[in-house]
């Protein structure tokens, strides 16, 4: 279950939040329901969640959230289930963005779990991802992934050519734990551009943040990491017409795995993605 701190109060927490952040989606809808025609969180379009999923999937509001250390939540989660018929099924989920971001820096963050097989040739063959996309041509802006097709680890991207994608294989976060995952997407709107990276964390690694006096640096939240991975310099925005997708990808058939998403959040400082439980409260 998800530790709630008087459930209505800590989503009003996270929407008092958003006068710094860009959006933040707890998933907070009916148990057990469907994912698609909810519109709740902050800082989205008018549109409602919606995607494709059919024979080979489905998407579901979770009877209980993630919990991840103290960390403040409410809520539920997302659950993507991926039952492939084919080889190159997908599953995905997607929602419009309300505000652009054309400069600066993106910082995103979100609790990830995966439940399935975790041996190396299942995880090589299937792809889990987070990613903002152009309404207008499909493009990528910016991609996380938490299970890489070929390699099974973690991956970042931001714009450019896939080759600008940073990957690290070893060790895997498809291992049955909740991560928290941060990312951070800088230099846009610059023709240089910035690299992005990506980290994930199991809750000794957030304790250990959470410990610390002043504030968190990258530094600190490299030493503190189970596994990142650092892309390649490329330009990049977010514009007002981007939308986010969820998705799930299998390179075989009869392939079965989910994952759950929860406690979505983007913004232009760490300290808007990293939410943090007063150690002295």
């Amino acid at each position: 279950m998800k530790k709630i701190l008087a459930g209505a109060l800590v989503c009003m927490i996270g929407i008092i939040c958003f006068s710094e952040q860009l959006f933040y989606e707890p998933f907070d809808y009916s148990a057990g329901g469907k994912i698609r025609g909810e519109r709740g969180g902050v800082g989205f379009g008018s549109d409602s969640w919606h995607g494709k999923s059919g024979p080979q999937g489905d998407m579901y509001v979770t009877w209980s959230g993630l919990s991840f250390s103290d960390m403040p939540v409410c809520g539920n989660a997302v659950l993507l289930d991926m039952h492939s018929t084919g080889d190159g099924d997908g599953i995905n989920l997607t929602r419009s963005l309300e505000r652009a971001l054309k400069k600066g820096t993106l910082w995103v963050s979100f609790l990830y779990k995966y439940d399935g097989v975790t041996q190396d040739s299942f995880l090589e063959n299937i792809m889990a991802f987070v990613r903002f996309q152009s309404k207008s041509n499909k493009s990528i802006r910016f991609r996380m992934r938490c299970n890489s097709l070929t390699t099974g680890g973690i991956a970042v991207r931001q714009s450019g050519d896939k080759w600008m994608e940073g990957v690290c294989s070893k060790p895997s976060i498809a291992d049955g734990n909740v991560y928290l995952i941060i990312c951070r997407f800088p230099g846009l709107g610059t023709p240089e551009g910035g690299s992005p990276i990506i980290w994930a964390f199991l809750e000794s690694g957030y304790e250990n943040l959470k410990s610390k006096r002043g504030a968190i640096t990258e530094a600190d939240l490299t030493e503190n990491v189970v596994v990142s991975a650092i892309g390649g310099c490329a330009s990049a925005e977010m514009k007002d017409d981007d939308f986010i997708n969820l998705g799930l990808f299998a390179r075989k058939e009869n392939t079965r795995f989910s994952v759950s998403f929860d406690e979505l959040r983007a913004g232009t400082d760490l300290s808007d993605v990293l939410i943090l439980k007063d150690a002295s409260k």
